[in-house]
């Protein structure tokens, strides 16, 4: 390559010679600049050369990564069309309490009845760790090489997806606080007087004026939990869809 604008140098020099005889000084001259042009040329051919090559790794690189990640969403999108039937699920039932509770021929035997023996205070809880694919790629700097746009959409999915985390795990300490403190004062899920003639005569003698108030706050509390988890995982949901078609096209490239 060298040699070639070397030649060209040299044909440029003679060329300029023949018009117009210059000074051993000049064609020093003249060769100086034609050796300065010719590295500065050279380094430019290399820089370029090593972009391509850059570039190139860094593309196979982002095609290596891009099934790993689209492994990872896949999970997630089955994960949140099963968490949203158990929640559904939930819901239907929790509104089916309402429903009693709150009917003309409600009794003080229809809400002890539900308390006792229909109520289950377990909570569906989801645990957001589905992160090693993007944590992989943040510590490694490889997410970086996707493109801008890709990297938005990456980072706003899983930014979200650990913000959803955070509010799921609030919520489910609030709700385990207020089921200690139901649990104290009502023998209910799992404990040595959930069976038996002693269990039977505390729930024969509950007042449900304290039972109605601190049972709602039970409803209500696992009614807002469901309610934020269902917006959230509709939310990621979509979210994730867009990511996966984004990564699928990608891809093809």
């Amino acid at each position: 390559m060298l040699s070639f604008f070397r030649k060209i140098r040299k044909s440029l020099i003679n060329s300029i010679t023949l018009r117009k005889p210059s000074s051993p000084a000049g064609r020093y001259l003249l060769y100086a600049i034609g050796e300065i042009a010719l590295v500065v040329v050279g380094i430019l051919i290399a820089l370029q050369i090593n972009n391509w090559n850059q570039h190139r790794i860094n593309k196979n690189q982002i095609q290596s990564n891009i099934p790993i990640l689209l492994e990872s969403l896949q999970k997630d999108s089955v994960g949140f069309a099963e968490d949203l039937m158990q929640i559904h699920q939930r819901k239907e039932k929790l509104d089916q309490y309402r429903m009693r509770l709150t009917d003309k021929n409600a009794t003080r035997d229809t809400l002890i009845k539900i308390a006792k023996d229909e109520f289950t205070p377990a909570i569906w809880r989801v645990k957001f760790n589905n992160l090693n694919a993007y944590n992989s790629l943040v510590f490694s700097g490889e997410l970086k090489l996707f493109e801008k746009p890709q990297i938005e959409v990456i980072f706003d999915y899983y930014s979200d997806y650990q913000e959803v985390g955070n509010t799921s795990n609030n919520s489910y300490n609030s709700y385990l606080t207020a089921l200690i403190q139901y649990h104290e004062r009502f023998t209910t899920f799992r404990t040595t007087l959930s069976k038996g003639p002693i269990h039977d005569k505390i729930w024969r003698d509950i007042d449900v004026n304290d039972l109605g108030p601190r049972f709602n706050i039970m409803i209500g509390l696992k009614s807002v939990y469901y309610d934020q988890m269902e917006s959230a995982f509709l939310r990621l949901l979509d979210k994730n869809q867009h990511l996966l078609m984004l990564l699928k096209e990608a891809q093809k490239k």
